[in-house]
């Protein structure tokens, strides 16, 4: 099992020197820059990086925000991170489990460390579209059908592959591996008959779902009552039944049976108590000018809802824990890590 942060190798650079601890970068005006990994452009993790980077920069004193587009928010950033390569960022917590657990992405290939919890910053429910002119109505007609799942590295990958396994499908679809740009093209070839999308936060979609809500004319996929307990059984999803928002077109449903998955914005043993302070301070009280940079971003209408992603037994970084104490949101079953 993976330790988060208070490893051997943090064990050993805090004995060899404290101070490089505290920072994890120090820019010209002698604030603390944190490289954050913020997702691929497009991706709802993304757009939520930079209207925290902008909020942020425009009002801490002690610190700012670099984004850094990164593959995904799944195993990618954790790997970004155990190399040193970023020091924060959004991380979903599917891959949280399994970096801590070394299972699934990470069997083979663990990491030795894993940041610290933080805040969420974002709730992903995914669901199966089809081309309208299709024959595809159910989750039984995508045996056979060109499928695309969404590409490997991003964070709602490996529980789309969890939900297929689970559901006996995966080995019987026809999985085209492709990045988000080249999906359009590929539906107006017709060469992928079906995909999985996603709305964000119960609000809208992100910008690449939204591009094919514009450029197709798609179809709710009905999950079957198969794959619907498919969902509630696969390791590390859950399941919710939502409407399915943020569409322009009817796509002939209501509500669709989803797979869920949260992300948190987490922070490294070497971001400082300070910095991560300030940083989570700003996210809430300056929540409505994130919002206004980005609409898909969470409401914090209560410190409480910050801690709405919270894996129970995995720790917060200090600095996020210590303003949550302050501001009465803090569970004392939750524990701290250490820097």
């Amino acid at each position: 099992m993976t330790d988060i942060t208070t490893n051997r190798r943090a064990f050993l650079r805090s004995i060899a020197g404290a101070g490089t601890v505290l920072l994890a970068g120090c820019s010209s005006s002698g604030s603390t820059t944190l490289r954050m990994g913020a997702g691929p452009q497009g991706s709802a993790t993304f757009a939520s990086t930079q209207a925290l980077q902008k909020v942020v920069n425009e009002n801490a004193e002690n610190v700012e925000i670099s984004a850094q587009e990164t593959s995904g928010t799944g195993p990618s950033n954790f790997r970004l991170y155990d190399n040193g390569e970023i020091d924060a960022g959004g991380f979903d917590n599917f891959a949280a489990a399994e970096a801590m657990n070394d299972s699934g992405s990470f069997e083979e290939n663990s990491v030795d460390k894993i940041p610290y919890q933080g805040f969420f910053y974002v709730l992903a429910h995914m669901y199966v579209v089809a081309r309208a002119e299709t024959d595809i109505q159910t989750t039984d007609d995508l045996a056979g059908a060109n499928v695309w799942l969404n590409p490997p590295g991003t964070s709602v990958r490996p529980p789309t592959d969890a939900v297929f396994q689970e559901a006996g499908l995966y080995d019987q679809i026809n999985l085209f591996e492709m990045g988000r740009s080249d999906l359009p093209g590929a539906l107006e070839e017709e060469r992928v008959d079906a995909a999985v999308v996603y709305g964000v936060n119960y609000k809208t979609l992100p910008g690449w779902v939204s591009e094919l809500d514009a450029r197709f004319e798609l179809r709710a996929v009905t999950a079957t009552e198969a794959f619907r307990q498919a969902i509630e059984n696969a390791d590390g999803t859950t399941f919710e039944e939502v409407d399915t928002y943020g569409w322009n077109q009817d796509i002939g449903a209501d509500s669709a049976a989803t797979w869920n998955l949260g992300a948190q914005f987490r922070f490294g043993d070497g971001v400082s108590t300070e910095a991560a302070k300030t940083i989570t301070r700003i996210a809430y009280e300056q929540n409505d000018a994130i919002i206004e940079a980005n609409a898909i971003y969470p409401e914090y209408s209560e410190v409480s809802d910050m801690t709405s992603g919270l894996i129970a037994d995995q720790p917060v970084h200090p600095g996020v824990a210590e303003f949550w104490q302050e501001e009465g949101a803090w569970n004392d079953s939750w524990t701290t890590g250490e820097l």
